[in-house]
């Protein structure tokens, strides 16, 4: 491979999302890179490609993003626990005034004992064990399935085959 092609491939890497990264040593900790996010198919927030590092070094870490009542982005933040999803209600529905509320599990932090002490290994390893890598989709929320025979307003009568 030619020193041009890695560095393409060095700069279009940049591309991969969200993505979680732990270190070790005097700048150590939780390092999370933003990726896209996509609210009802229409990209809404683009990823900086930056990493920032998280308060959170231990245990889940879930991307939690928020939206209005028309689908346009408002925010998002890490968190260590899922919250109540509120998806976005379909066109159909006539109560539209709620945001929506999605919770992405982006890693799980686990840090063990190291078990091979003696070979000079640092006392404790840490595992990542990453979910999403790439961008998030905030989807609408399903509606039920619509019945034509039970609804008064029809005026098809529709009739099963057996009858």
């Amino acid at each position: 491979m030619s020193n041009a092609a890695s560095c393409r491939y060095a700069a279009n890497s940049l591309d991969e999302g969200w993505r979680v990264l732990v270190t070790q040593g005097e700048a150590g900790g939780v390092y999370i890179r933003q990726g896209d996010i996509y609210i009802n198919g229409i990209h809404a927030k683009e990823g900086s490609g930056s990493w920032e590092k998280s308060e959170i070094a231990e245990g889940d870490l879930w991307l939690h993003v928020t939206c209005d009542d028309k689908g346009q982005y408002k925010s998002h933040n890490i968190a260590s626990e899922k919250g109540e999803e509120s998806p976005l209600k379909t066109i159909a529905d006539e109560k539209k005034e709620e945001s929506g509320e999605y919770f992405f599990k982006l890693a799980t932090i686990k840090t063990l004992a190291e078990p091979l002490q003696d070979d000079g290994n640092a006392a404790e390893l840490v595992t990542v064990k990453q979910y999403v890598l790439g961008a998030v989709y905030c989807g609408l929320k399903a509606s039920p399935p619509y019945n034509l025979k039970t609804d008064p307003k029809c005026a098809l009568e529709l009739k099963d085959e057996g009858e």
